[in-house]
């Protein structure tokens, strides 16, 4: 209440620039809209607009990500993650990723630094519908942190933050 949508967009930049925000408004004008994608609107759109056209712009959004995180290599510590081909490399070894463990691994580089408890592990690589454990999160932790160990590392990859989950350190 009592802001506009530009002025909402500064904050939210200012506070992470990472968060992506699609606008959609009614102010069309060239000047605003130029504005927006300025302080990092991801997209904008202006209404009326059909749910097919906002469906596809969203679709074309989300594969512009996954191409953006399947292109690369990310180095942590002596490891070097190959987020296309599944594979973390380690001291000149290879070790094939599982399913589950590449799509936790993407997503905790995605959110690195950052504590993630095990529910949302759990709910982003399982569903929210999911009725195990969160002991599944633990066991799948520990197989990561055993293929991204070395001797060699002077920092852990994975660290535990006791009462609160997980954080992938990323220097």
């Amino acid at each position: 209440p009592g802001k506009n949508g530009v002025q909402l967009l500064r904050e939210i930049k200012n506070f992470n620039p990472e968060i992506d925000v699609f606008m959609i408004t009614v102010r069309g004008d060239e000047q605003t809209i130029l504005q927006c994608f300025e302080l990092g609107a991801s997209d904008y759109i202006v209404k009326p607009f059909s749910l097919s056209v906002l469906k596809a712009r969203v679709n074309r959004w989300l594969s512009e990500k996954r191409k953006d995180k399947l292109q690369k290599s990310i180095k942590l510590g002596v490891a070097e993650i190959d987020l296309k081909g599944g594979f973390v490399f380690v001291d000149n070894k290879k070790f094939e990723l599982s399913a589950k463990e590449h799509l936790v691994l993407s997503y905790m580089l995605s959110n690195a630094n950052q504590i993630l408890s095990r529910q949302q592990i759990l709910s982003y690589a399982w569903g929210y519908d999911y009725f195990g454990t969160s002991r599944t999160v633990d066991n799948l932790i520990s197989s990561l942190r055993k293929k991204l160990r070395t001797d060699k590392a002077d920092f852990e990859v994975i660290s535990s933050v006791r009462g609160s989950g997980y954080r992938l350190n990323v220097k």
